[in-house]
């Protein structure tokens, strides 16, 4: 996530000094790519990292979570599936 983090601060800052105008979102920086290959390499960044940061922030904190509450019961693979159960059913 860091690797990520660190890719947008560098690509926003790239843009910034281009265009000379602040970038709202990294939506904006992808619009931006005149070359298709390039605009669909960038697309796929920009999805795999939104798809790692929803991740690491709303599946494995609360896996993490059953299982310390229930340690005897839940390893980690089963507090995934009862983090999954719970978020579909929610």
């Amino acid at each position: 996530m860091l690797f990520f983090g660190a890719i947008v601060v560098v690509m926003a800052g790239g843009q910034f000094k281009i265009n000379g105008k602040i970038v709202s979102s990294p939506a904006d920086i992808v619009h931006a790519i005149p070359n298709t290959a390039l605009l669909v390499a960038a697309s796929l960044a920009l999805l795999i990292l939104t798809i790692a940061v929803n991740l690491m922030a709303n599946f494995v904190a609360p896996i993490y979570a059953l299982t310390n509450l229930f340690p005897e019961r839940l390893n980690f693979a089963r507090a995934g599936l009862v983090s999954a159960v719970i978020g579909v059913v929610i």
